[in-house]
């Protein structure tokens, strides 16, 4: 009895070695993709690219064998906790077969989601043009155009107080300076009127009443006329001094509406503008060359095993010997 024990057992043992070792060894590799993105959003929903991967490689399929040059993808899903990676994995004859299905994989994923990446390339390019001559128009021909309307307002403002000033001096100075000399004039003879008389006075008593009266008489008019020089004299120098002076004032410091909404325009509006426009320009100039996309990759390490996981050989001629 001892005798077919250790023969059963040894025969056992030896068919457990020669199944182990004829069996077609299989190898597998793990591998974690970091599904690709633009911007803040991923390319496709995890569950919508995970589905879709199941159905395009048959992943699901029982009885899809696994064939030289045909490795078979066992396992897609999303890491847990982690929704925009998936894990793969992916068993075959040799790790290089798998390799070359991992990048199969791969090619498929960007390829089918090149169209994003092109319409983000597009519409970025397009942005930057449009941004770039919107910073031109306003650099050059708005500025240009605030300025000539300045330009235009102050000359305007300008001419009008040049014309109130050449009225002042060639209409009112001169009709002043006019009544001036007249009044001097008429100063002049009244004067003269009143040396004559004092000259012609007489011991007649009802020719002194007429004399005096006349001398009365005259030396109002005098007092009126000297009144009335004060007067005009005054005004001229009202003129000279404050009116004309306060318009060359007005002119050299043009105050206007128009003109203060187009100064803060220029000086306050445009350059915030014209900022503005660099810091979104220089925005979509980054998103091209940061990492502001990224196609989808393999994240770390592809973990490959060295050895096949199948057959397992020891365990096979262990429980073959354990069971004899």
């Amino acid at each position: 009895k001892r005798v077919f024990i250790v023969v059963f057992t040894f025969i056992k043992t030896v068919l457990g070695v020669v199944f182990a070792f004829t069996r077609t060894p299989i190898y597998e590799i793990d591998s974690t993709y970091r599904i690709g993105f633009i911007g803040d959003k991923l390319i496709e929903k995890p569950n919508v690219l995970e589905q879709k991967l199941r159905l395009i490689f048959n992943v699901d399929n029982p009885d899809k064998k696994i064939e030289k040059n045909n490795p078979k993808i066992t396992e897609i899903k999303i890491v847990k906790g982690v929704e925009n990676f998936l894990k793969i994995k992916i068993q075959g004859l040799s790790n290089k077969e798998l390799l070359d299905k991992n990048k199969e994989v791969l090619d498929f994923i960007n390829n089918d989601y090149k169209y994003k990446y092109e319409e983000f390339f597009i519409n970025t390019k397009n942005k930057i043009k449009d941004l770039q001559y919107n910073l031109n128009y306003a650099e050059k021909v708005e500025k240009r155009k605030i300025e000539k309307e300045i330009e235009k307002i102050e000359k305007e403002l300008t001419l009008k107080i040049e014309n109130k000033i050449n009225f002042l001096k060639k209409v009112k100075l001169n009709t002043i300076s006019n009544k001036i000399k007249f009044y001097e004039k008429k100063l002049k003879e009244y004067e003269k009127n009143i040396i004559k008389i004092n000259k012609n006075k007489t011991a007649n008593k009802t020719e002194g009443i007429l004399v005096a009266t006349q001398l009365q008489t005259i030396q109002t008019l005098v007092m009126s006329v000297k009144d009335k020089l004060e007067d005009l004299k005054q005004l001229k120098q009202n003129i000279l001094i404050l009116q004309i002076e306060e318009l060359k004032f007005e002119k050299n410091n043009l105050i206007n509406e128009d003109l203060k909404k187009l100064q803060v325009n220029l000086d306050i509006e445009l350059p915030k503008k014209i900022y503005d426009l660099n810091q979104k320009l220089l925005k979509e100039k980054r998103k091209l060359k940061t990492n502001y996309f990224k196609k989808t990759y393999a994240e770390g390490e592809i973990l490959k095993h060295k050895n096949p996981i199948k057959p397992k050989k020891k365990l096979i001629v262990v429980v073959s010997f354990v069971t004899g």
